[in-house]
């Protein structure tokens, strides 16, 4: 039985990790032929006529349009932008034990925007609460900005645990920064 959470990593021309898919997506990109099946999961799917094993990682057989993503707010990439350090006491920390701060606090009408969120442990979160840094005597290690688009931000956004062994020959140079 397939697991329906199976994703697959798409490698352009060059190998490098572009995006991820549904592994149902990934079958199809093969099957009219875009793209050829790198590395594959234990796991099969069957039509009437045919088995196929779930692809891992595929790699694109046509040059792909330059594609730079939007880079979206969301916490993991936050917390990759900041490689998973509190900003303020510059600890690492899994992903479970940290929470974005906002530097202008909401309840003095501070927006969650990139420039304005950073990464946090609870303890020093706590301490801030929603008070100015000049006022909380803490300082950032360094300023909030928004990130470019790259390939190891869409791997190291994910803790070390999402990423599938099948992956790591093709990403393991951008492992994050700590273990789940």
């Amino acid at each position: 039985m397939t697991q329906p959470n199976l994703r697959t990593l798409v490698l352009n021309q060059g190998y490098e990790p572009i995006r991820v898919v549904s592994w149902q997506r990934a079958v199809t990109m093969v099957w009219l032929d875009k793209a050829s099946v790198l590395s594959e999961y234990d796991d099969s799917v069957h039509s009437k006529h045919i088995t196929w094993s779930v692809p891992a990682v595929i790699w694109l057989r046509h040059k792909a349009k330059r594609f730079v993503p939007e880079v979206k707010l969301t916490r993991h990439y936050v917390y990759a932008r900041d490689g998973w350090r509190c900003q303020y006491c510059g600890e690492r920390f899994p992903a479970s034990a940290l929470t974005f701060d906002h530097v202008l606090p909401r309840a003095q009408g501070g927006r969650t925007t990139w420039s304005n969120v950073v990464t946090c442990c609870v303890p020093c979160n706590q301490r801030k609460g929603d008070q100015l840094l000049e006022k909380s005597g803490m300082t950032l290690l360094r300023a909030p900005k928004k990130p470019r688009w790259m390939p190891a931000l869409l791997v190291k956004s994910l803790s070390d645990n999402a990423i599938p062994n099948q992956w790591h020959e093709f990403v393991g140079w951008l492992r994050p920064a700590v273990a789940a």
